[in-house]
């Protein structure tokens, strides 16, 4: 099989635990780029914090961004693909998470608003990159559909809370991307439907794609994809739906690249 399309993971799969890209990645990716496949990064990050790192991987490929509720082209500066959570439901989802201890976090035109300045909060933009926005109750500033919606608290707070808005909002994409992340989404805003999307628009077929991840919401991801690798440091439930499970190490999408690309 030719593989045509590669969508990477960031965030502990292309990253490292200094949120750095592992030379033997970079290197592998440049070379599967000059043999003509499409490598595409697949995050639940801000499309903002993720153009860092495209560029310095040269990439001229769109961005999946926010778990997939955003595909867009930093070459032409389009946004091709959007799937916000409906204001109706942002708005019953927010008032339920001030129920619980967590930080809420929105995204709204790329930018980042929360309720009030906390550590959490601070850890989070630092980690990201980004700048933040308190802006006071969330639910009198949300006016208009946003991109996501995350919150960010303890495992023992987030597994119940995960339970509690499946529950309430069954319509909606709700998922985990970190132990410590919560998200909730429009149903077709992960990165399996981005990554489809592109999929049709290249003329490709799912057979002719390899997708790499670590979490909880790229499974479906690497479920769709004719190959899904995880990295070593994967949780459980991804390396059980993975067709190849990469070495310990930070350069495991390198591994993957050099097994399906450039030595297949």
């Amino acid at each position: 099989m030719q593989y045509k399309l590669v969508a990477i993971d960031m965030d502990d799969t292309l990253l490292n635990a200094d949120l750095e890209i592992h030379p033997a990645n970079r290197e592998a990716i440049a070379q599967a780029v000059a043999k003509g496949v499409k490598v595409v990064i697949a995050s639940g990050r801000m499309y903002r914090s993720l153009l860092p790192y495209y560029r310095e991987l040269g990439l001229d490929t769109p961005i999946i961004a926010y778990q997939g509720a955003w595909v867009k082209d930093p070459v032409r500066n389009e946004l091709w693909y959007e799937q916000p959570v409906p204001l109706t439901d942002a708005l019953e989802v927010v008032a339920e998470a001030y129920r619980w201890p967590v930080d809420i976090n929105l995204y709204l035109d790329d930018r980042l608003y929360v309720d009030r300045d906390t550590p959490a909060v601070r850890d989070y933009a630092a980690m990201s990159r980004v700048d933040f926005y308190p802006v006071g109750n969330l639910l009198d500033f949300l006016k208009a559909p946003p991109a996501k919606i995350l919150f960010i608290g303890g495992e023992e707070v987030l597994l119940p809370m995960q339970d509690r808005l499946k529950q309430l909002f069954p319509h909606l994409f709700i998922t985990r991307s970190k132990a410590h992340y919560l998200e909730v989404m429009h149903p077709r805003a992960n990165k399996k439907e981005a990554l489809a999307f592109l999929v049709e628009r290249f003329c490709l077929t799912p057979e002719e794609v390899i997708a790499i991840g670590d979490s909880y919401n790229d499974i479906c991801m690497l479920q769709f994809a004719g190959v899904g690798a995880a990295v070593a440091g994967a949780r459980e439930e991804v390396k059980a739906v993975a067709d190849f499970v990469a070495a310990p190490g930070d350069d495991g999408v390198a591994q993957v690249i050099r097994k399906y690309i450039l030595e297949g």
